[in-house]
């Protein structure tokens, strides 16, 4: 009785451990951000903006958030080259998975994370799961940040003549890190930061 009371009350721990993280890992990626401070000290990036802020909180079911996604060559944010919606799930009680999905006319979605209740009207089933293109992370303690990437190679991508892309993540509280790079099939860099990381600050939460 003694063992199965610790066996239950460690999986408890463990579990409530987990719903913190989660809801630290949705706290510290939904915001605005800007690498105009990298940008000004390297001429190699561009000051990008990006935008992240949750969707549809009546469609979790606990373990899981969703967010749209935008980003921008801050001069022209009114022309994304990139939107997606992530749906950040817990694996367990240490590991998280950020799934990519696009969705129909984008165009039409443009700066509307500014309102993001609008997205009421998209339904989940209109989503198309970039399969391999997950982002798999985990909470580093000693780091206090979430680091991942994705699986190398199963990210397939055809972009500038690309086979596959990967990418690596580390979000702080106040900053995230992204490293997105594409390679052709003799796994040579084609496109994609050579140096590094850009590097996000955040701006409004």
């Amino acid at each position: 009785m003694k063992l199965l009371f610790s066996t239950l009350l460690l999986f408890s721990f463990s579990f409530l451990s987990a719903q913190k993280d989660l809801e630290k890992l949705k706290s510290w990626m939904v915001g605005s951000y800007d690498s105009h401070q990298q940008a000004a000290k390297d001429s190699n990036y561009y000051n990008i903006s990006l935008h992240m802020y949750e969707i549809w909180p009546e469609r979790s079911n606990g373990n899981d958030f969703w967010l749209y996604v935008e980003q921008a060559v801050a001069k022209i944010q009114g022309k994304p080259y990139r939107q997606r919606i992530y749906q950040v799930i817990q694996i367990d009680d240490k590991n998280f998975l950020s799934e990519i999905y696009e969705f129909p006319n984008p165009k039409e979605w443009v700066l509307k994370w500014k309102n993001p209740s609008i997205f009421s009207s998209l339904k989940t089933e209109e989503l198309t799961k970039l399969e391999g293109c997950g982002v798999h992370l985990n909470f580093v303690k000693q780091k206090r940040a979430f680091t991942g990437s994705t699986n190398k190679a199963d990210c397939k991508n055809n972009f500038r003549g690309a086979s596959y892309a990967t990418s690596e993540v580390k979000l702080t509280k106040k900053q995230m890190e992204s490293w997105d790079r594409g390679y052709n099939a003799d796994d040579i860099q084609i496109w994609g930061a050579e140096n590094g990381p850009y590097i996000f600050k955040k701006i409004k939460i």
